[in-house]
């Protein structure tokens, strides 16, 4: 990345760079399921850096995919892509527990990014997964871990000094 966000001090990577991050090296051990996010306005991070790293996972991950983010920048991804980025990774979540379930595990069948969430790449139907804001019902299996409903009303009470006494403590 630095030859691409600095190219002028390229040559002098080696005497500056200590972290050694191989990320292309790495996705080629990954065989587990992996989901790529990317903004394609991205800065820090090029989406093209991630779309060769899903390129290479496509060779050996179970199930590789990737969501870009039009307009996506890299700390505000998330923010920018709205509903379709939290339905991503939805659909990703659910299908990978899904062929889990089947033990039928495939690569997609297509380059083109986020045509899995389209059109779904597994034959496998889908588990239906929740993001930690529904309510469990039947079939629905949170995957995310939320906080308490009251958590707010908690906060509030403990800094207005409501909050509860431990027995045998005086004051």
């Amino acid at each position: 990345m630095v030859d691409h966000l600095m190219p002028l001090l390229a040559p002098f990577k080696a005497l500056v760079l200590r972290i050694g991050w191989d990320s292309a090296s790495v996705a080629k051990r990954i065989n587990t399921p992996v989901l790529y996010l990317a903004g394609d306005a991205d800065t820090l991070v090029p989406h093209f850096h991630m779309k060769d790293l899903y390129k290479i996972s496509m060779k050996t991950s179970l199930c590789a995919r990737i969501h870009i983010v039009k307009g996506g920048t890299h700390n505000e991804t998330w923010h920018q892509g709205g509903e379709k980025y939290y339905q991503a990774i939805k659909h990703f979540i659910s299908e990978a527990f899904s062929m889990e379930r089947s033990n039928s595990f495939m690569t997609a069948d297509s380059e083109c990014e986020d045509d899995w969430v389209n059109k779904g790449a597994s034959k496998v139907p889908p588990l239906d997964v929740g993001m930690g804001v529904e309510k469990d019902g039947p079939g629905v299996q949170n995957v995310i871990p939320t906080m308490p409903g009251n958590l707010m009303g908690m906060a509030k009470a403990a800094g207005a000094g409501d909050a509860p006494k431990k027995a045998g403590k005086k004051d």
